[in-house]
């Protein structure tokens, strides 16, 4: 039962990154009961999937029910991991980008700085994931008006994403968008219609014609 709860999480898995919210989620459930139904229950792996859930929350807009089960995650990893482990940081930053989607700004900053500190010292130096809470720092400074503490937090995205992606990567579209944006907002114009138009470049390539990302660009 303890492989098939896992078999079950990672069918899930596959099914997010297909972008097939629902099947994904019937996956995740089942194996939730799996790890509830055990004898001693397992509570420790049940926060990847309270995790998970709450990924595919976020991606169908049901922000508080996202966050209910991001929370339920990290207090179950605040219980079981160290204060510096990547899991704590991870459910940090799910939280911080949550809040952000919901406008709110200034919890979401703690949450992201709070993952960040743990990334820089889990890792010493750049990591990919550290980039990922530098775009939404980034995004929270652009909203806020504050342009140049955003463009230095997407350059140092786009540093990172560099050494760890390939160079048509959608990843680094976000951060060319963002430094577009940016530049855009400073009256930049001619700049920022490069970054642009590299960041549209790069996800007709990667994306189907219709996908949320080119029309984004």
């Amino acid at each position: 039962d303890e492989d098939r709860a896992w078999i079950e999480f990672n069918i899930g898995r596959a099914l997010c990154l297909k972008g097939e919210w629902n099947e994904a989620r019937k996956y995740y459930d089942r194996a939730y009961d799996r790890m509830m139904k055990t004898k001693p229950v397992r509570i420790k792996d049940s926060a990847h999937v309270l995790n998970n859930i709450g990924n595919i929350l976020n991606r169908q807009g049901k922000y508080d029910e996202a966050l209910n089960y991001y929370r339920q995650a990290l207090k179950i990893r605040e219980k079981f991991y160290p204060i510096g482990h990547v899991h704590i940081a991870d459910s940090l930053n799910n939280i911080g980008i949550n809040l952000y989607l919901q406008g709110k700004h200034d919890e979401a900053l703690d949450y992201l700085q709070r993952a960040w500190t743990i990334h820089e010292n889990l890792y010493l130096s750049d990591h990919a994931v550290m980039a990922t809470s530098f775009i939404w720092i980034g995004n929270i400074f652009s909203d806020k008006g504050m342009f140049n503490e955003a463009l230095d937090y997407y350059q140092q995205a786009l540093k990172i994403q560099k050494k760890f992606y390939p160079s048509d990567h959608p990843n680094i579209a976000h951060s060319l968008n963002g430094i577009g944006t940016i530049l855009n907002n400073q009256g930049k114009y001619d700049e920022a219609l490069d970054y642009h138009q590299r960041a549209l470049k790069m996800r007709e390539k990667v994306y189907p014609s219709g996908h949320v990302d080119i029309a984004f660009s």
